[in-house]
């Protein structure tokens, strides 16, 4: 049995079929790994028009792993936070935060620089003995590991997703 398929393997017919096999799986997979390369996102996570960097991803997962670990104990890392499935629950509320935002731009909710202000500045833990306190504000942000605009865009998304929730739920 074995040397009659030997003896059909080496025919001219099988060979090209074997040929053509062989091109459209490199063609397919090279195809996928040049759409991969070529990218120009680098969005770890888009939902409609919003997209999530990798590195804003990276950062939540590191300041849950710092809330824990007073918890969980400072050998508490990036490999436990995957077990305990810490990493996918970041993942997943960023997604959710992104469809809100998506659709709050959708239905054309605006949160202006004005309010994003008030609600920074009326933020209890900024509040020094007379009013807001910029340098705790800086040391607030700094220890949490947030730029001023990475935590401005934080509140004014999330004041946009406010928004929707609130006019969904009256």
């Amino acid at each position: 049995m074995l040397t009659s398929i030997r003896k059909y393997t080496q025919s001219f017919v099988v060979k090209i079929l074997a040929l053509l096999l062989i091109a459209s799986f490199a063609a397919w997979g090279v195809g996928d790994m040049i759409r991969v390369i070529s990218s120009e996102s680098s969005a770890a996570i888009k939902v409609g028009d919003i997209e999530v960097d990798g590195s804003v991803v990276a950062a939540q997962v590191q300041r849950e792993i710092k809330r824990l670990r007073p918890v969980l104990g400072e050998q508490f890392g990036v490999e436990a936070a995957k077990a305990m499935g810490l990493v996918d629950s970041v993942v997943q509320r960023l997604v959710n935060d992104a469809a809100l935002l998506a659709a709050a731009r959708k239905l054309g909710v605006v949160i202006s620089d004005d309010m994003v202000r008030d609600a920074i500045r009326s933020t209890p833990a900024f509040q020094g003995p007379g009013g807001f306190d910029r340098t705790k504000f800086q040391t607030l942000l700094y220890d949490n590991n947030y730029t001023e605009g990475g935590y401005i865009a934080l509140v004014r998304g999330q004041m946009a997703r406010n928004q929707l929730l609130h006019s969904f739920s009256v």
